[in-house]
């Protein structure tokens, strides 16, 4: 690609001109945008959005997320992979165990466990640091037999994590691709169509937009 720029972000998009400004004041010039911004996050960077279609879209919900990563020092010594829970006395709803899936991963000198705590704004986060309720949850789940064990902890915040279905989700959905693709404006994966998609599925759906795009030019 002759012109890649990462950690770039878009200050505002203009269809009818054909421009994309960059924070700082770069402008590119373009004839099709293809977005995996969050529907939501990508009206907001456009002119003349129509009221009720905003208001819509930001009424569309999700769940956020808290990644709690806990490197555990000595290979891993359970067998399960995942966990999935709904103790309201467990801080998280899904446990991960990588490093058992594969043997030269089990091999590792020491493995991580990533945690995830859903939150949102009718379930906020508990208050304090996540990491000593997770190392806790852990110990007395069995899965550690103490935190002596835990080299160290990450917390990661992800905003948009998971897409909410709920009654109107789809027919938004649509009016909002709608309206963005007769400005030349297409969005697509998880948060660009606001679907439970994984990145298997959102890797797919970008190359079938991307083979129809390539159609029409």
């Amino acid at each position: 690609m002759s012109d890649l720029r990462l950690g770039r972000r878009v200050g505002g998009l203009d269809p009818a001109r054909r421009r994309l400004t960059l924070e700082g004041g770069e402008v590119i010039l373009w004839s099709r945008v293809v977005s995996t911004i969050p529907v939501d996050r990508l009206l907001a960077l456009l002119p003349d959005v129509p009221p009720m279609l905003k208001r819509d879209v930001g009424g569309l919900r999700r769940l956020s997320l808290a990644l709690v990563l806990v490197v555990i020092d000595h290979p891993v010594d359970v067998p399960v992979q995942r966990i999935y829970s709904a103790d309201p006395a467990i801080p998280f709803h899904k446990l991960v165990i990588n490093h058992n899936s594969s043997p030269s991963l089990r091999s590792r000198p020491r493995h991580g466990v990533l945690a995830e705590v859903s939150f949102s704004p009718e379930v906020p986060l508990p208050p304090g640091d996540l990491a000593g309720p997770v190392v806790g949850a852990l110990e007395s789940m069995g899965l550690i037999w103490s935190a002596d064990e835990v080299h160290g902890v990450t917390v990661i915040h992800v905003p948009y994590a998971y897409p909410i279905p709920t009654h109107a989700r789809d027919a938004v959905v649509r009016r909002a691709k709608d309206w963005l693709e007769e400005r030349g404006v297409h969005t697509v994966g998880r948060f660009g169509e606001w679907a439970y998609i994984n990145s298997d599925e959102a890797f797919s759906r970008g190359l079938e937009l991307g083979r129809t795009l390539a159609d029409l030019d």
